[in-house]
């Protein structure tokens, strides 16, 4: 729990230096967006509206685009038509993502900048980024899938 209440202060603390204030459905939003495995903004407005009726999701939006802005939050986009998002790490890393259902989760440590570095150098001393997303089924839709048949 200290992790994520540290990780919640630096949100707030970037989200302030960046022209933010803080309000208590701001706060929500952020909670809402740690709480989550990679939420669409739609998600985090669902939780963030149960305590917070009158939050718009405009709010959501603006939150989200001024922590992308301050570089805490990394939008996970696999061209699919909703984004989701990373406030936990806030940086390029592997994603899986389930081709059915559409959940997104952290892959296990993978260390993808060696193989990176590498490709980088074949090619030519190319400077690489990296966004990589390992598509393929999940178990839950895998078990749903096997019932089903």
């Amino acid at each position: 729990m200290a992790n994520s209440e540290s990780r919640i202060d630096k949100l707030v603390t970037k989200f302030r230096v960046h022209g933010g204030r803080m309000t208590p459905q701001r706060m929500a939003i952020l909670k809402a967006l740690l709480a989550g495995d990679h939420p669409t903004v739609e998600e985090i407005y669902e939780v963030v509206k149960r305590d917070f009726p009158m939050t718009s999701l405009t709010t959501v939006y603006r939150t989200i685009t001024l922590l992308r802005q301050a570089g805490e939050v990394v939008e996970v986009d696999m061209g699919a038509p909703v984004a989701h998002y990373d406030g936990a790490r806030p940086y390029h890393h592997p994603h899986l993502v389930c081709t059915v259902c559409g959940r997104v989760m952290d892959s296990p440590d993978l260390d993808v900048q060696a193989l990176i570095q590498d490709l980088g150098r074949r090619a030519g001393d190319w400077s690489l980024s990296q966004e990589v997303h390992f598509r393929g089924v999940c178990p839950a839709c895998q078990a749903r899938q096997a019932s089903d048949g």
